[in-house]
């Protein structure tokens, strides 16, 4: 049974991997606005992964998505900040930090009552992404201090109004986006075993996401 859960989670995680390698080299997650910054779709299977697996698959996806946008921004830059992404200081290690914050929260959040997490999950889902821009635009700018106001200068008058046009364009709208895809439901999945066949279960009726795991608790569930 344990090898069983060990291939079944290997599945789940190339299906990540994969969905997040396709939204990364094709328009499907990355959406540029006014040809200053790239809004990105791609934190999206991240929360996804963190809200149903937990922070340690949150860390893992965060990172890849870093990887993945780091080698876009190498061999095909779209917005003009993009090649600053190059750096992994930049690319990779705001969206680790992204992941793990988000599966914490989720994880925390799943021990609530339903009509405490139901509504904190669409709460936390926008607040991880904006908080996921603020990370990578604080990270950008420190490291990228000199270029990042010439920049700013130039574009927005400032790095003050750069900073706002940036979390408008995209921790505001990808935060939106993110609510859009959270599941209505959360406190009903559960990830179980049953025999040889693996299934994700949903109930509606479970009260939180204990009282799920304890719907099936004569059943190995992960």
């Amino acid at each position: 049974m344990r090898n069983k859960k060990k291939i079944f989670m290997l599945a789940i995680d190339a299906l990540f991997l994969a969905v997040i390698i396709i939204m990364t080299f094709t328009p499907l997650g990355f959406v540029t606005l006014f040809g200053i910054v790239s809004n990105t779709l791609i934190h999206i299977p991240v929360l996804i992964g963190a809200l149903l697996f937990g922070w340690k698959r949150g860390l893992v996806y965060g990172i890849f998505f870093g990887l993945c946008s780091m080698f876009k921004a190498m061999t095909s830059p779209i917005g003009i900040l993009d090649p600053y992404f190059v750096n992994p200081l930049v690319s990779v290690l705001p969206r680790a930090i992204f992941g793990l914050l988000s599966g914490l929260l989720f994880d925390f959040i799943k021990r609530l009552p339903r009509k405490v997490n139901i509504p904190l999950l669409y709460v936390s889902m926008f607040v991880m992404t904006v908080l996921h821009t603020i990370i990578t635009l604080g990270i950008l700018s420190l490291v990228n201090l000199t270029e990042i106001s010439a920049l700013a200068g130039e574009y927005y008058g400032g790095v003050f109004l750069f900073i706002w046009a940036v979390l408008i364009t995209n921790g505001v709208i990808e935060g939106g986006l993110a609510v859009l895809v959270a599941p209505s439901h959360p406190a009903g999945f559960v990830l179980c075993l049953e025999s040889d066949n693996f299934f994700l279960s949903y109930d509606s009726g479970c009260a939180s996401f204990s009282q799920a795991h304890a719907l099936f608790k004569d059943k190995p569930c992960l």
